[in-house]
């Protein structure tokens, strides 16, 4: 029907709907092109802004276990803290070794505990206490820091130990767990500390991710 309605126009109709045709072809065709160029540049953007999302995660990550690790080394070269670990439990070492974990804990809100275990089983801590009077030295987190001394060990949900907080509502699920042990000027491992730090500093740092900045 079409082509018969085409044969009966006159020369200018016939012009005229061939230029019509011509130009909604292109139209259609670039339109095709444009909304396939769009979506993959949109799709290959979401990707590059996961990635930096996921890169911008794990640096903020590695800059708090830094933090925690540099804490501990200052903890490891305090005088009540390693005449603690040389055997000294005095009222007067346990008070200002507590005091001493006490300010770390004031001045960073993302640490919800810190404990220190000597080799023969000494336990002081600003914020948590032992669960029962079953020893420390074979706990993971303890054996972990003592068999490789130079690392730092991370455990996530840290059930079962025999540790638990003071006046506060955090359980296994609210933290992540870092221990590393403490040397005295031998290089003898005497100890180890361990910092429980809240997870939900890591659901912040998501939170205050800003994509492309």
């Amino acid at each position: 029907m079409i082509r018969q309605l085409y044969y009966r126009m006159n020369i200018r109709d016939k012009i005229l709907f061939n230029y019509l045709s011509v130009i909604i072809l292109t139209v259609v065709t670039l339109l095709v092109l444009v909304t396939a160029v769009v979506s993959r540049s949109v799709e290959t953007t979401a990707d590059q802004n996961t990635l930096q999302m996921v890169g911008q995660v794990n640096m903020s990550m590695e800059n708090a276990i830094k933090k925690m690790e540099n804490i501990m080394d200052y903890i490891a070269y305090d005088r009540d803290v390693m005449a603690f670990l040389d055997g000294d439990s005095s009222q007067e070492v346990l008070a200002q070794t507590e005091d001493f974990l006490t300010n770390f804990k004031r001045i960073n809100s993302e640490i919800v505990g810190i404990g220190i275990v000597s080799n023969k089983d000494s336990f002081v801590s600003n914020s948590m206490e032992r669960r029962s009077r079953d020893t420390l030295l074979t706990e993971e987190w303890y054996r972990a820091a003592y068999k490789a001394p130079e690392q730092l060990h991370l455990f996530s949900n840290p059930i079962g130990r025999n540790l638990t907080y003071q006046n506060t509502f955090f359980s296994a699920d609210d933290v992540l767990s870092i221990s590393k042990a403490i040397n005295n000027r031998m290089g003898q491992v005497v100890g180890v500390v361990v910092i429980d730090m809240n997870l939900d500093t890591v659901d912040r740092m998501i939170e205050d991710l800003v994509v492309g900045k």
